[in-house]
């Protein structure tokens, strides 16, 4: 009897020892994993506006910099009224001999000028390490600005910061979490939502006020980047994440300024191998670029439809097709271009 007791006790401190442990490295590397992943999504995001082939049309006049692995600031590129001049630069470090660097360097120049377009993949392998620094330049010089709006608050789109508070018509509101992404007031000032539903209306200080048409409190929440690149801004991007056939599939969607298809990145899915998982393959998200809402079906399904589902994984293809077409026309409503 003693001997079980004994080892018994001697499995329970194995426990507590394993459990604390395992917390402990939890907390160590739960914060690393969550670093990790805002960072991959940042350049996931990057990648919508800026990816092998750069358009050099759509950024804005301005001197691009980027840091070597040595973290020297390096002169890349000066665009100025669509004309691409290169800057002095280490010849040396780019692998461009010093006694023929003011030739290639024309060359690169004229390359540049006449589609403006930098193509790694049609680049010369003599000048490919300048071009893969010349599109991390750009890529850099992408910064998002967070924007977060509570949806058809009683007929209005109300934008709210990341603690759930808004500055609104001169009055201040406080909203509360729920589920499934949802929002519900909490306080309009100093007054508690509960305290003026029974006036069915929200009287703020601008003397303006909202009809309360039920006593439903429950908005969803739309969150969105706009993208920056300086003064200038070449779209949006929102992520959705609709359920396919076995899981749920993160997509990160690009919105040009024309409220079109900019790109489209799936960044997490747990698809069926060979089939479903296909939705990974740039030949599926390349197919959404430059597609607007009238054409987002599967061309299956929709004569007007410009997406073609995968082979043998239909659900999949539907779910991302649906849940892009859903996500853009929320996003163009609430940006106030209706389609």
């Amino acid at each position: 009897m003693g001997n079980i007791i004994k080892l018994g006790f001697i499995l329970m401190i194995f426990c507590l020892v394993s459990a604390i442990s395992l917390s402990y490295i939890n907390d160590i590397t739960l914060p690393l994993i969550k670093s990790n992943s805002q960072k991959n999504e940042a350049l996931a995001k990057q990648s919508l506006f800026v990816g092998n082939i750069l358009d050099l049309t759509k950024f804005p006049e301005r001197e691009y910099i980027i840091n070597d692995p040595n973290n020297e600031k390096r002169r890349v590129l000066l665009i100025k009224k669509t004309k691409v001049y290169v800057l002095s630069i280490d010849s040396e470090f780019f692998g461009i001999a010093k006694n023929n660097a003011k030739k290639e360097m024309e060359d690169i120049e004229k390359v540049m000028n006449t589609d403006q377009l930098i193509d790694i993949k049609k680049s010369p392998l003599k000048h490919k390490k300048l071009y893969e620094f010349i599109i991390k330049a750009f890529a850099s010089s992408i910064s998002f600005e967070k924007k977060k709006v509570a949806v058809d608050v009683y007929g209005v789109d109300i934008p709210i910061n990341d603690d759930l508070s808004s500055s609104f018509r001169g009055s201040e509101l406080i909203f509360r979490k729920l589920q499934n992404n949802k929002i519900a007031f909490e306080k309009v000032d100093n007054d508690y939502f509960e305290k003026i539903v029974a006036d069915k209306k929200i009287l703020f200080n601008d003397s303006s006020s909202l009809e309360i048409d039920s006593r439903e409190n429950s908005f969803k929440v739309f969150s969105y980047d706009k993208v920056q690149i300086g003064d200038y801004s070449p779209g949006y991007v929102f992520k959705i994440s609709p359920n396919g056939y076995s899981s749920c599939v993160q997509t990160l969607v690009a919105v040009d300024n024309k409220g079109n298809i900019a790109g489209l990145k799936i960044v997490s899915q747990q698809e069926t191998p060979g089939l479903g998982a296909k939705c990974q393959e740039n030949w599926f998200q390349n197919q959404f670029k430059g597609v607007g809402l009238n054409n987002l079906y599967l061309t299956k399904n929709n004569k007007l439809g410009k997406i073609d589902s995968i082979t043998a994984a239909t659900i999949t293809s539907q779910a991302v097709t649906s849940g892009v077409r859903a996500g853009l026309e929320d996003f163009l409503k609430i940006i106030g271009r209706k389609k």
